[in-house]
């Protein structure tokens, strides 16, 4: 040990400190994925031959929706346009939802959806930035081959890459023009839809200048508990399940709680309107602590009485009916149990690219027993007649 207390360590020396800090100065500094400062990103690959090859495969191409129905692919081609639309899709930006929650007061109700006309009930003109790399994800080359104009900043300069192609040292903006917000028919209530679907995605709604005051008004709304931001695929499950108010639910694998509240919002509702209290409640549980605790951070803003977080493994979440009910018509303690259960995640491939690069079929194969058995558990613990 030295009398710096450390074996080994250098005593600080201000002329070596000048010289390492000249060296770091001449060397050309990096960015995280490897390219020097200047140098742009490359895109995430948006491909995958297994993940293909495997989805044509199990048939997914063989039938097409159409009018409302999935008919049978009579021809290849028919099947090859199925599959170029499939993967369109996946390669598309996954654009932001919400829903306004309809256990609210209704003249609150009425009045946020009043003020949400303004921002995205009429068309909207915005610049978007554009990525720095073509990809197929709204690429500058994909851009150009629509014929989509952009807009040059002044003083931008055309720089020559190492291929000898041109290439703007300023970032590059394309004008868009935003339709207005589609609504999502199944979720209403009482005629009224609260359900609403942007054309920008996420990234853009928090980053562009233009719709700054929609996303501050989004952001005021949710910590309030009036507004709940969710994919307009993770609304579905709750709308299919067809809960009631009062009854109970069980959410196995609940976090981060947004099908959660939306099933809250159902049952913690009143029966009649004699009630003071409402009889139906969720229970709401995690296997993994930490998101059970993002689950309460997200369950708060519902100040609602009617709600239950637990973590417990939900392949063995503990049965409590009498036992001699057991084999009964009475059996079971839920009215709903919903399972969204772990998955490979091929679904939020949209909003998670880095599966492109690490999808293998092995994953949800390994996943399906564990899936399997907190199915059954589900339906053990669902009442006769339940779902």
């Amino acid at each position: 040990m030295g009398k710096n207390g450390a074996r080994g360590r250098k005593k600080w020396n201000r002329k070596r400190k000048a010289e390492e800090g000249a060296e770091k100065q001449g060397k050309e500094r990096t960015n995280a994925g490897g390219y020097k400062d200047g140098q742009d990103y490359a895109a995430a690959k948006t491909s995958n031959p297994k993940f293909e090859a495997y989805y044509s495969l199990v048939g997914l191409h063989d039938t097409r929706y159409d009018n409302g129905t999935f008919v049978p692919c009579a021809t290849d081609a028919e099947k090859h346009a199925e599959r170029d639309l499939f993967m369109t899709t996946l390669r598309a930006t996954l654009p932001a939802s919400f829903r306004v929650d309809r256990s609210i007061d209704p003249t609150i109700q009425k009045k946020i959806l009043e003020e949400l006309q303004e921002y995205v009930g009429k068309e909207m003109e915005v610049e978007i930035e554009l990525p720095r790399r073509s990809e197929a994800i709204g690429g500058k080359k994909t851009c150009i081959d629509q014929g989509v104009e952009v807009a040059k900043e002044e003083g931008d300069e055309e720089q020559k890459t190492d291929n000898g192609d041109n290439k703007s040292s300023e970032a590059q903006f394309v004008k868009r023009t935003l339709a207005p917000a589609k609504p999502i028919p199944f979720i209403s209530h009482n005629d009224i839809t609260l359900g609403f679907q942007l054309s920008v995605d996420r990234r853009t709604l928090r980053r562009n200048v233009s719709l700054e005051p929609l996303h501050s008004f989004l952001k005021i709304q949710t910590d309030c508990g009036h507004i709940t931001r969710q994919e307009t695929v993770s609304m579905i499950p709750p709308v299919v399940l067809n809960a009631k108010e009062g009854m109970s639910v069980l959410d196995m694998c609940a976090a981060p709680g947004s099908k959660t509240c939306q099933l809250l919002e159902v049952v913690g509702g009143f029966t009649s309107k004699t009630e003071f209290e409402p009889h139906g409640y969720v229970v709401a549980n995690d296997a993994d602590p930490k998101r059970a605790y993002m689950l309460v951070n997200q369950l708060k803003r519902m100040n609602s009485p009617s709600v239950y977080v637990t973590s417990c493994d939900g392949q063995y979440f503990p049965i409590l009916d009498d036992k001699s009910i057991r084999g009964t018509d009475k059996e079971g303690m839920f009215d709903r149990v919903l399972c969204d259960v772990p998955c490979s995640g091929d679904g939020t491939i949209r909003k998670n690219p880095g599966i492109w690069k690490n999808w293998n079929q092995l994953g949800s194969l390994a996943l399906h027993p564990l899936q399997l058995s907190i199915a059954l558990r589900g339906a053990r613990l669902t009442h006769v007649g339940g779902y």
